[in-house]
């Protein structure tokens, strides 16, 4: 069984996936074209783009995974506006009896 950031190419072989990014990258540096590196590697021309801009910008580690869970949910309701309405709740039972 094979791990989500692994891949076989059709010789067999294991490839993971963060090799595959510097690969495209290097072969991309070396004057291929987005298109052939995309046919090769199994991927979208997309997929090739979006590491080539990461590799850009230079920051330590770019072959990583990064997390896709969102920093901030907009239509998440904040703690304090739902306090003073499940005290008025409680309130409401209280009172009925």
């Amino acid at each position: 069984m094979f791990s989500l950031f692994e891949r076989r190419d059709p010789w067999g072989t294991v490839r993971r996936l963060k090799d595959d990014r510097g690969i495209a990258v290097r072969r991309y540096h070396n004057g291929e074209s987005v298109k052939s590196i995309a046919v090769s590697l199994r991927r979208s021309p997309c997929w090739v783009y979006t590491w080539l801009a990461r590799a850009s910008r230079g920051e330590c580690g770019w072959t990583a995974v990064r997390s896709h869970r969102p920093i901030h949910l907009a239509l998440a309701t904040a703690r304090c506006a739902l306090e003073p309405v499940v005290s008025r709740a409680g309130q409401a039972s209280v009172d009925a009896h």
